[in-house]
Order: structure tokens, then C-alpha cells, then sequence
């Protein structure tokens, strides 16, 4: 059954009216240029007036095919085709003589690439209900005659990203990147908070220009992520560094003097990142703050950390597993991908994996360890435990341990993940080797 929960997201989209930067082609709140040039109204422009106010949507909800384009595909991630994808820049996408840079010669190749790249969704074939549905519903919405192609420009970020005018920055974010981010970089279930992260100017500056899957069939010099990249002519270089030196620069609401946090982010960011003391009351600072606070300052491993509300048990107990299985020892260094997460997996009996030295900011959106089969089914696996959201505590150093469900062998298990599971993406990974 389709998500029709998701259409809660659509008030990001009609919030966000981008102030353009000069051409008629800057019209873009959708998260990027890429995804956001091809299919819908393929311009990475907004998803927002355009999708309600101006209407492009004027068939409405009851047209399926509309729906098709507003609401999360199912079995993908928490995208849908009108995040990127706006529908009233004059031009259009069903009658283009080629697609993503002359890469695609159909508009199905065209959805599909944003399918599988973007959305983690399996790709659709002409006879699939989903494609005859968006189709149709974007053959109604396109003026009639051919169309020009669309450029897509993947261009570096500049060397040098000073000079940036925050304030300038924090209104162009919420009218180009509040789609998914959450006006104010409060999260959603998009993409998760940045403000009062404190991201460096050089990875901000890299993830707007260079985000996506390196490993990409149609684009190249993509870094890593499932964040689609804004190109040039559609987010400029000043306004991408009035975006760095916002985000940058942000704090937390009430960082000055401790007040709540919560009610101001809450809302946007659902359960795993909106409660009251930066959150500290879900990822178990709560229980932890008095004896082990952050006031004293103490070490306190585990529980400081979270550890007991992401389902881990404490540490240096027996588990009372056998070990009988062949991969009992087995071990795996995480790979670090995102969000600085690092340490070292085991499988310490028949039932027991432990993380040791964990390292992870605890940002996210929804965030937990996943088992599978091997690096190239993480998106397939078990998840063995709660959310590990609790930013901006973290975890440092800390060990974890969690028990193996009773219906998953360790026969399929040779790789553990720390997957963040609204947009299907993996932070960080191992494959279990023997030692």
C-alpha cells in the first residue's frame, strides 16, 4: 500500500519559495540539480509554489499518477518524485530528445536512474503501474511541441569559501534546502539537522556540489551519500557560500543558555531527534545526567552515551551463548562513510555481536545497527537495534552489545552496518572476517 503518511512532508514543499538567482531556470527548492532535471519537471526547482499555489497539481490528488509524484515510492526511502522534482518551469520533461546529459535516451531511463541512485527503489519497466500512472499524469502537465535538453553542471566547490553572508545564507537555505532539512536545518524525515553541528566550510561546500554515489553510471565525480548534488547554474557560488557560512556558523536554539531545544525541533524532526533537551530525554541523557552528566564530566561508557535506549546491553556480562558456530571471533574495522563513525565489530558468541571503540556522532535521522549478508545487501538487513540517534551527545570510544534476533543464522551473516533508514544509506560498515 502506498505511504499516504508521507504527505505530512508537503507543507516543507509549500513553504519554500526561492528568491531565484537571476535566470529562469533558478526557481529550485527541490534538494538539487541533478535528480531534480530529468523527470519531473526535471529543474531541481521548486517543489513547492509549484506543487500547490501555482497550480501545477491541479488534477489533484484523486489523479493517481499525482500521487505517484507526491508520495514516497513503495519499498525506497523517504523521497518522493516531487522532492526534487518541480512541475512548472515552461518545459517539457515527457518531450526532451535526450535526458541527464544525452546519458538517457528515455524518460522511463530517466526515472529509473533516479529510482535506483536517489530513492533506492527497484527500477520500473513500461508495463509497471507506477510509470504508466506518473507517465500520464506528467504528459497532462507538459506543454505541447518538443522540448530542449537540460544541462546538468557538476562543478567543484571553490578553493576558497569565505566571504559568506550567513544571514543571507539562512534564507536561501530555508527556500532551497528546507525541503528536506527542515526550515532552520531542524531535520525531517529527509534528511537530518545541521544546525549546531558544527560542520567544517569544506565538507558542507563538498556535500552541496558533490553529493551522490561515487559509483554512479550517470554521473561522475560524485564523492559519496544519497543527498543529491546542486550544480552551479543552479545553486551559484555566492549563494552556496552564504549557505556554508549559515550552516557553519549555526548553534542549536537555546545553546546559550541550556534552554529546551525541543519544542522548536520537535515537530519537524519526529521522535528520533525532536525531544526536549537536544534530545537527551530518548537517547537515555536522561537517565544518565545526574550520575554521569554532562555536568560532571565523568566517563561513563555506554549509558552516557545511549547505549541502553538503542537496545544495547551493558558491557562485561556473560551472555550465557553458546559458541558453537565456525564464526564465533570473526571481527570487521567499520569503514567510515558519514557522521564520523568508527570501531570494530565481533561476533563474540551464537548470539552476541559487540562494537568496540564506537565512535558516531549520533546524527541521523532514524539510525541502527544492521546485519547482512555480505557489503552489497546492507540495504536488505536485519536491524538488531533502537534508534542510535541522540545528537549532539554522540558516542565516543564507548562499547555496545547487542543480541542476535532468534530467527537470523549466523550463516547469513557476514557484514554489519550503521544504516540510517529513512533515506537508505549506510554511515558506516564491516565485513565479519575470520581472524
Amino acid at each position: 500500500m502506498r505511504q499516504f503518511v508521507l504527505l505530512c512532508s508537503l507543507p516543507f514543499f509549500l513553504a519554500c519559495a526561492s528568491p531565484g538567482n537571476g535566470s529562469s531556470e533558478s526557481t529550485e527548492t527541490g534538494t538539487s540539480d541533478e535528480t531534480g532535471d530529468e523527470t519531473g519537471d526535471e529543474t531541481g526547482d521548486e517543489t513547492g509554489d509549484e506543487t500547490g499555489d501555482e497550480g501545477g497539481l491541479e488534477t489533484g490528488l484523486e489523479d493517481s499518477g499525482g500521487v505517484v509524484y507526491l508520495v514516497p515510492v513503495d519499498g525506497g526511502n523517504s523521497f518522493a518524485c516531487a522532492t526534487c522534482h518541480a512541475l512548472t518551469e515552461p518545459t517539457a520533461a515527457t518531450h526532451r530528445p535526450h535526458w541527464k546529459n544525452g546519458q538517457v535516451d528515455t524518460v522511463l531511463g530517466a526515472v529509473n536512474s533516479c529510482l535506483t541512485e536517489w530513492m533506492n527503489a527497484e527500477p520500473w519497466t513500461e508495463d509497471s503501474e507506477d510509470w504508466i500512472l506518473l507517465h500520464g499524469f506528467l504528459e497532462a502537465q507538459a506543454p505541447e511541441g518538443p522540448a530542449e535538453p537540460v544541462t546538468i553542471s557538476i562543478a567543484p566547490p571553490p578553493s576558497d569559501l569565505s566571504g559568506g553572508d550567513a544571514a543571507a545564507g539562512l534564507e536561501r537555505f530555508n527556500s532551497s534546502c528546507a525541503v528536506c532539512h527542515g526550515a532552520g536545518a531542524v531535520g525531517t524525515n529527509m534528511a537530518p539537522p545541521l544546525v549546531g553541528t558544527g560542520l567544517s566550510p569544506e565538507y558542507i561546500a563538498q556535500r552541496i556540489r558533490l553529493s551522490g554515489k561515487a559509483d554512479s553510471e550517470i554521473y561522475e565525480g560524485l564523492l559519496f551519500g544519497i543527498m543529491p548534488f546542486w550544480g552551479d547554474n543552479r545553486l551559484t557560488d555566492e549563494e552556496m557560500l552564504d549557505i556554508v557560512a549559515w550552516v557553519a556558523n549555526s548553534e542549536l536554539p537555546g545553546d546559550e543558555n541550556g534552554d529546551e531545544n525541543g519544542d522548536e525541533n520537535g515537530d519537524e524532526n519526529g521522535d528520533e531527534n525532536g525531544d526536549e533537551e537536544t534530545g537527551a530525554e530518548e537517547t537515555g541523557a536522561e537517565e544518565t545526567g545526574e550520575e554521569t552528566g554532562e555536568e560532571t564530566g565523568e566517563e561513563t561508557g555506554a549509558e552516557e552515551t545511549g547505549a541502553e535506549e538503542t537496545g544495547a546491553e551493558e558491557t562485561g556480562e556473560e551472555t550465557g551463548c553458546d559458541k558453537t558456530h565456525p564464526k564465533v571471533g570473526w571481527t570487521g574495522d567499520f569503514v567510515t562513510v558519514a557522521h564520523g563513525v568508527k570501531g570494530t565489530a565481533t561476533i563474540v558468541d551464537d548470539c552476541t555481536i559487540q562494537i568496540d571503540n564506537f565512535i558516531f556522532d549520533g546524527n541521523g535521522i532514524t539510525v541502527e545497527v544492521y546485519l547482512a549478508e555480505d557489503l552489497q545487501s546492507l540495504g536488505d538487513g536485519i536491524p538488531i537495534s533502537d534508534n542510535l540517534y541522540n545528537f549532539p551527545i554522540g558516542y565516543d570510544g564507548v562499547t555496545l552489545t547487542y543480541t542476535i534476533p532468534d530467527d537470523l543464522s549466523l550463516d547469513t551473516v557476514g557484514a554489519i552496518s550503521i544504516w540510517c533508514v529513512d533515506v537508505g544509506f549506510s554511515f558506516g560498515h564491516a565485513a565479519f572476517e575470520a581472524p
